[in-house]
């Protein structure tokens, strides 16, 4: 791994766990995600930093990858929240944030300790 993806890759970690702090202290609740704008927005501009730095990752490594990480399905993440925002499925990027980005994160960790 380069070290340029590997700096990605510890930035991205970085979001994973923020996440996973955020839904900690909200107890993991999908009703308050919908009612609390700030949970919501901040949750959300997280998984979208996530998507970014992804799109920096080189196709290289990506491709090393891509049967452990869809890394199409991270970034294309990024471009629904750049371009579709007010018409998300909030029920998708709940999702995301609480199955794929422990995934990602676990993925990660694991990547980083090799």
């Amino acid at each position: 791994m380069h070290d340029k993806d590997r700096a990605k890759l510890e930035t991205i970690l970085e979001y994973c766990q923020a996440i996973e702090r955020s839904l900690e202290k909200h107890q993991h609740s999908y009703p308050e995600y919908l009612s609390d704008d700030e949970f919501y927005d901040s949750l959300n501009m997280k998984i979208f930093q996530v998507g970014e730095l992804s799109t920096k990752l080189s196709e290289e490594y990506k491709s090393e990858t891509y049967e452990k990480i869809p890394w199409r399905d991270v970034s294309n993440m990024r471009n629904m929240f750049g371009h579709d925002y007010g018409s998300m499925d909030k029920s998708i990027i709940w999702q995301t944030a609480t199955e794929g980005i422990p995934e990602l994160q676990r993925f990660i960790i694991a990547e980083l300790e090799r």
